[in-house]
């Protein structure tokens, strides 16, 4: 599956924009200048890592037309851009301080956040046959000043280069700078946990509620953050709560900790219902006793558990790591590994689910 991210080629009429694109899709160089008309896009798949082959992204490269009377239209093409080439003609200083117009039109009327840009001086093979070329320097103050802080959806990392679509100098670099400074949300990963040690009847209603502000409103709201998200991309995506073996199988004095971790379960069952039809898988890891850093297996915990099986702290490592099938304790990196597997190609088909990574200590049923 390829990601699909819209990339906007913004300027006045007659700057190069499409002979930059059809540069890069290998078409060449063509000195008959054709407008555009509206708008017209292309479509090119790239690998994001090359040590990955399903990390693959689909540019659409949309044209837009920069002549004034095709202004109306226009507005109606930059929905759901993620990065853009805002273009100048660089021995037409007029196109570089209209730039202004154009990325208050993207700002407007794109719907995105964080929006990657590059600016592209244009026909810099034309340097030497014109006295009022726009000057590298002058270009890079206007940019990174007046250009870009008015605007709060444009990530602030702007880069400039200068190309020409008739040698091909910086065009291929444009592309991939884009690439490699688009940024966008395909990942959330819920891991927060605590574990209030208690029988029911001592149970304290306020640690109760603690429990369900940080294992079930936390992950309700990162979620519901990242959902919106991820939808607005258009891409899919991948949430990820880390639950627990107690979810599916509780555990003695643990009332809260049960509750919270079996809902978190259920959320996420619920959540790949509502979130498959935009690509986005949603699924749960239950991780059995992760000792290895934790914050839940303080020295206070292990103390209130060793009393609970009559054993010695020293010996509740060991006592938990046989009762599991594989008599193997469980760390970090294995959570880790298990999370990298849910959230890769190989599992494209799996949402909804529970896995669980615990030596083999729960059967789910």
């Amino acid at each position: 599956m390829a990601l699909l991210a819209k990339i906007s080629l913004c300027g006045d009429g007659g700057v190069g924009k499409t002979s930059l694109r059809d540069r890069y899709l290998g078409r060449g160089f063509d000195t008959d200048y054709i407008p555009t008309i509206g708008a017209d896009f292309v479509s090119k798949q790239v690998i994001l890592n090359h040590s990955d082959e399903s990390k693959k992204i689909r540019f659409q490269i949309w044209d837009l037309a920069g002549q004034p009377t095709y202004q109306i239209v226009r507005v109606l093409y930059y929905k759901h851009t993620v990065g853009a080439f805002l273009v100048y003609d660089i021995t037409r200083p007029d196109t570089l301080f209209s730039l202004d117009k154009w990325m208050n039109e993207l700002s407007k009327h794109s719907g995105s956040t964080d929006i990657s840009i590059i600016v592209l001086g244009n026909k810099s093979d034309l340097e030497d046959e014109t006295k009022d070329k726009v000057k590298s320097e002058e270009a890079r103050k206007y940019i990174s000043g007046e250009l870009i802080a008015k605007f709060d959806n444009i990530n602030e990392n702007v880069i400039y280069l200068e190309t020409s679509a008739k040698t091909g100098k910086n065009v291929d670099k444009a592309f991939k700078s884009l690439l490699e400074n688009w940024g966008g949300m395909d990942i959330l990963v819920n891991a927060a946990g605590i574990a209030p040690p208690y029988s029911l009847t001592e149970l304290p209603v306020g640690k109760w509620r603690q429990a369900l502000e940080v294992n079930l409103t936390g992950y309700f709201l990162m979620a519901r953050a990242a959902a919106k998200i991820m939808i607005r991309q258009g891409m899919g995506g991948n949430i990820i709560n880390i639950s627990s073996k107690s979810g599916l199988e509780a555990s003695k004095d643990n009332t809260a900790y049960n509750a919270t971790k079996a809902g978190e379960i259920h959320m996420t069952r619920g959540w790949a219902h509502e979130l498959g039809e935009y690509g986005i898988r949603v699924n749960c890891l239950a991780p059995g006793n992760v000792f290895e850093g934790s914050k839940i297996w303080n020295p206070e915990y292990i103390r209130i558990c060793a009393r609970k099986y009559g054993i010695k702290p020293e010996e509740v490592i060991p006592y938990y790591v046989k009762r599991t099938a594989l008599k193997r304790e469980i760390k970090g990196q294995d959570i880790a590994d298990a999370v990298i597997f849910l959230c890769s190609e190989k599992a494209r088909t799996i949402t909804g689910q529970t896995l669980v990574a615990d030596s083999g200590q729960v059967m789910v049923r």
